[in-house]
């Protein structure tokens, strides 16, 4: 379920702040989790940003398996 701010933080989504919002709008973010085992997971995320100057949209993408190391 997407969170959401209250109407006073219009632009104060994902990792986001007025000038980031004015100049390199977010208009997509994709994150997929692959739960591996008990004691690990997979993630891979593109977030997908309009930016002055380009055409198309600009892809920023991050993934990693994360491994619990205490419990």
């Amino acid at each position: 379920m997407p969170s959401q701010l209250p109407s006073r933080y219009p632009c104060y989504g994902i990792c986001s702040n007025r000038c980031l919002n004015r100049e390199f709008k977010t208009v997509r973010y994709e994150l997929r989790v692959t739960i591996l085992d008990a004691n690990r997971f997979h993630y891979k995320e593109d977030t997908q940003l309009r930016m002055p100057g380009r055409k198309n949209l600009f892809h920023h993408t991050d993934e990693n398996t994360l491994t619990r190391v205490t419990k």
